[in-house]
């Protein structure tokens, strides 16, 4: 046997190992055999209703269909079979609009050639799709997305659709709200971070989505490497080159939500929230403005803010009495209630008008006092950046620690956030404020999910919460809260 003739036995196999790697995972470069003779068809047939069905007819005898179909199920998450025509032979029947997805995995592992491939418009051509023309979910999204069209509904799901998210920064609590934004089913999330993974990254609070074998790449193109697989039908976009002083107008006017993680620079904060309230979008409904959040964790405690902008209208569903009265079985007559929908209004304001307001507290003291321990380390923590031009780290903790302490101290007596404040100050010491240097992913995930509810209520203009939601994990509260707003 020669040489060539071992190759083309192991080339005979599309799945076949080569240089430990499956085939699948190789670029169009791959050791796939190509097929010479007749064409590969791949059509969509239009089934009753708005179901399709994808075909794909012309793959060589040499090739097992049965294990590329079990590769397009789990590759593309959709169900298929294999059926014998008399005419052409195995066709691979795979459920929905799978010619896009098809064609590129043909080429990816080296099956044919581009020219070898015919790609068949639909009989009936459909409307292409796009944020603006969209006005019903497929059926393909119907069946992914079933169990949260229950408790938002379809129309929620297709704002969701169409929404595009600018991430900031790579953490715990940001790779929380991407999977779960990305699990939503939104149109795209950009991350944005050109830092590189780092030894602790690994080992403290990254592991979700990075692993030792990523250290010195960037933190962005692995967090949408590895959240892709959540989801494909989300396009994540990995934005590694910029730095955050570069964010501008123009930039900020392609995304819907921008997002800000665990960062404590009061005027690059206030200059991200301003330029959301700059942008004006035009859509069907009228003008909206690109909104912002800015969120953090630290240690046991977090924070979520929103601004929805001046005037944030959203549709308020209220149980009434009706006019009509039911009679029961012991002839007595009750009244009926019923839900109707009303269309409300709310006002936000700036992150910097928030927090440059004195916040007094009007409710019980139990219930804000853990509150107001977190909210007076944020504002300890943006204090802290505005001195030392950083933020606070395990590396110099020695330092910094004492320096934090030093500025809550000067807080309590200068900012008079209630009549507690001098309460809370108690449980502020050393040895607490040092665990607020560290990442803790269970925080993470409290906040992130409180977050996450927070723009998907948006997104489907729902009744928002209060701007502030500030969590104590010490006393285990969280809490929204309103201020200056």
């Amino acid at each position: 046997m020669t040489d060539h003739d071992v190759i083309q036995l192991r080339s005979a196999d599309p799945f076949a190992d080569v240089a430990g790697q499956n085939l699948t995972d190789l670029g169009s470069g791959g050791a796939g055999v190509q097929r010479s003779s007749n064409l590969i068809h791949i059509r969509v047939q239009q089934r009753n209703g708005r179901k399709t069905l994808t075909t794909v007819q012309g793959i060589g005898e040499e090739f097992d269909k049965k294990r590329l179909l079990r590769a397009f199920k789990k590759k593309f998450a959709c169900n298929g079979t294999v059926i014998d025509n008399d005419e052409y032979g195995e066709v691979i029947q795979l459920q929905g609009d799978q010619r896009t997805h098809v064609s590129e995995f043909l080429l990816e592992i080296g099956i044919c050639k581009e020219e070898q491939l015919k790609v068949h418009e639909n009989s009936k051509k459909k409307r292409k799709m796009t944020e603006k023309q969209t006005s019903m979910l497929t059926d393909d999204e119907a069946t992914l997305y079933d169990r949260q069209i229950r408790l938002w509904g379809a129309d929620a799901q297709l704002k969701l659709r169409q929404s595009r998210l600018l991430l900031i920064n790579v953490n715990s609590l940001s790779l929380e709200v991407c999977k779960n934004l990305c699990l939503a089913g939104v149109a795209s999330i950009t991350v944005f971070d050109n830092t590189h993974v780092t030894a602790e990254d690994v080992e403290e609070n990254l592991t979700l989505t990075m692993s030792a074998n990523d250290i010195n790449e960037s933190k962005s193109v692995c967090t949408c490497r590895v959240l892709q697989q959540l989801n494909p039908r989300v396009q994540l976009t990995a934005e590694s080159t910029m730095t955050i002083d570069q964010i501008d107008e123009k930039y900020i006017e392609q995304f819907d939500y921008v997002c800000l993680f665990n960062h404590y620079d009061l005027a690059m904060i206030s200059h991200l929230n301003k330029l959301c309230r700059g942008q004006q979008q035009i859509d069907e409904n009228g003008k909206k403005q690109v909104h912002f959040f800015c969120a953090g964790t630290f240690g046991l405690y977090g924070f979520v803010f929103k601004d929805l902008g001046d005037v944030y209208e959203y549709l308020s569903e209220n149980t009434v009495g009706s006019e009509s009265l039911v009679r029961g079985d012991s002839n007595n007559e009750s009244k009926k209630n019923e839900k109707i929908t009303t269309k409300s209004s709310r006002n936000f304001v700036s992150f910097e008008k928030a927090l440059t307001t004195e916040w007094k507290p009007n409710r019980r003291q139990a219930t804000t006092r853990s509150a107001i321990t977190t909210y007076n380390i944020l504002r300890a923590l943006l204090t802290f950046y505005k001195t030392h031009h950083r933020s606070p780290t395990l590396a110099t903790q020695d330092v910094d620690i004492a320096n934090l302490l030093s500025i809550l101290r000067e807080q309590s007596s200068s900012f008079t956030a209630s009549a507690s404040t001098s309460n809370n100050n108690d449980e502020l010491n050393e040895e607490l404020l040092k665990d607020i240097l560290t990442d803790n992913n269970a925080v993470a995930s409290i906040v992130g999910g409180i977050m996450s509810h927070d723009i998907v209520k948006a997104i489907s203009k729902q009744e928002p919460k209060d701007n502030f939601f500030f969590f104590n994990g010490v006393a285990c509260v969280g809490l929204s809260i309103p201020i200056a707003c």
